[in-house]
């Protein structure tokens, strides 16, 4: 379980954000019974349903959000950018 304290870096490492892209357009996504998460999970206690509402609820993986994270990597993405770019342009490591 992580720390209450450390909860600021699910917010600032993209690999996150990543992740639940890929979770939610994979198995998040349940409409009208189509969609690789409308199977019904088995195997686990405990617990019936289909795998989009396991991982909604286990994970928090909300196909809502689905949207927001790919902004968020684009976001983060153009701003890595902008530093490489200013940083060619501004920093030389080349000794006078």
């Amino acid at each position: 379980m992580m720390r209450g304290w450390y909860k600021w870096i699910i917010y600032v490492v993209p690999s996150s954000y990543s992740l639940r892209s890929l979770a939610v357009s994979q198995v998040g996504i349940c409409e009208n019974g189509e969609g690789n998460g409308c199977h019904q999970l088995e195997g686990l206690a405990n617990y019936t349903g289909n795998v989009a509402d396991w991982a909604q609820k286990e994970f928090e993986f909300n196909p809502e959000n689905r949207y927001k994270y790919m902004l968020v990597l684009i976001g983060m993405w153009v701003i890595l950018q902008t530093c490489i770019y200013l940083t060619l342009k501004y920093v030389s490591h080349l000794k006078r």
